[in-house]
């Protein structure tokens, strides 16, 4: 985990961790092949294939939304705009079969290190279309780049 200095008021999502169901709609932001694709946010958005990962690992989601280097690390939204997961891996022999990893697992994490991050956010877009759930999201996800 890296702590980033920067201020995000008034953050407009949750950090769900419950389960989700497979078919449930799924979305991801992130930054992918920045040197060929831009440093614009990239959505991309499918659905939950499976509530266990690579080699039926139940700390993961199996996720059909396509996914490229520099999604890695990025959040996996449910459909009203919660964080469901931590975008980790894409299995490199299929296609459209991306993992992340489950967010009950990263608020654990949190919760041993920094439990003020959690505090109590409300869901301000749940009712919104995905284009509109975009406009508002892109503001919050940060591109991290390492020299």
């Amino acid at each position: 985990m890296l702590k980033v200095d920067t201020s995000l008021k008034n953050i407009p999502y949750n950090i769900f961790s419950g389960n989700e169901e497979i078919g449930d709609n799924i979305f991801t932001l992130g930054y992918p092949f920045i040197q060929l694709m831009g440093k614009e946010v990239k959505l991309t958005n499918g659905i939950i294939n499976s509530n266990s990962g690579f080699e039926n690992d139940t700390r993961y989601y199996q996720f059909s939304a396509e996914i490229q280097p520099g999604n890695s690390g990025g959040p996996l939204f449910d459909s009203d705009g919660n964080i469901i997961g931590l975008v980790s891996a894409k299995h490199s022999k299929a296609t459209n079969a991306g993992y992340a990893l489950k967010s009950k697992f990263v608020v654990d994490f949190i919760k041993l290190n920094d439990p003020s991050i959690l505090k109590k956010n409300v869901n301000t877009f749940k009712n919104l279309n995905l284009t509109s759930k975009y406009k508002i999201l892109k503001d919050y996800i940060l591109l991290l780049e390492i020299e």
